[in-house]
């Protein structure tokens, strides 16, 4: 009797060792919270570096954008300018430098109004350097010159009418011919201002040079 008393409590505690090593073993379960950072963490990564490299593109097309419209934009401003002073040098040929003061006299008569005139048309028809028309003074400076050519070009005419055909037997002719020489000068300098000036307001204009 002692000896089943004996056995059954030997196998008890074998039973009790048992489970305890079951319990020991068993693997602890995850929670429902772990297990989605685990799952949205393998989407959400791959999403935000694709999101990553569509924003850097996007950031680069924008900035090549702005670079090509600038480039367009200062192509535009180059065009007009380059328009604007082979017009202003075909005064050269209106104004030459002085061989003979009669054939001098002579073209500023006929061709000084009309590339005066188309100058200034040059000048309206520019749309894209309109910072230097806009600046104070320019413009008036600029139409200043312009009446200056074209109102000196009217008078070398009406004194060389004056020589050509005298209302009067007192008429000097050669102090109309010194007059006419002056005022040939006094054009020509004009011109060569006019020239000088739109040149370097072009290179200011176009970032050629810091002045």
């Amino acid at each position: 009797m002692i000896h089943a008393f004996s056995m059954i409590a030997v196998l008890a505690d074998q039973a009790a060792q048992a489970q305890t090593v079951v319990r020991c073993t068993q693997a602890p379960i995850e929670t429902d919270w772990k297990w989605w950072i685990g799952v949205l963490a393998s989407w959400v990564g791959p999403i935000l570096s694709t999101a990553g490299s569509i924003y850097v593109a996007w950031r680069v097309f924008r900035w090549q954008g702005k670079k090509d419209r600038e480039q367009w934009l200062l192509d535009q401003k180059r065009d007009e300018w380059r328009t604007v002073l082979a017009k202003t040098a075909e005064i050269e040929h209106a104004i030459p430098t002085l061989v003979y003061i009669n054939e001098g006299i002579v073209s500023v008569e006929q061709k000084l109004p009309t590339i005066t005139r188309e100058l200034l048309q040059c000048w309206a028809g520019c749309m894209f350097i309109t910072e230097f028309w806009s600046t104070k003074g320019n413009q008036e400076r600029f139409i200043e010159i312009l009446k200056a050519l074209g109102g000196g070009a009217r008078t070398m005419r009406e004194l060389g009418e004056a020589r050509r055909h005298p209302d009067t037997i007192s008429v000097d002719n050669a102090a109309i011919l010194e007059r006419q020489k002056a005022l040939y000068d006094e054009l020509r300098g004009k011109y060569l201002g006019l020239q000088k000036w739109l040149a370097l307001s072009a290179r200011r204009d176009l970032g050629v040079v810091n002045l």
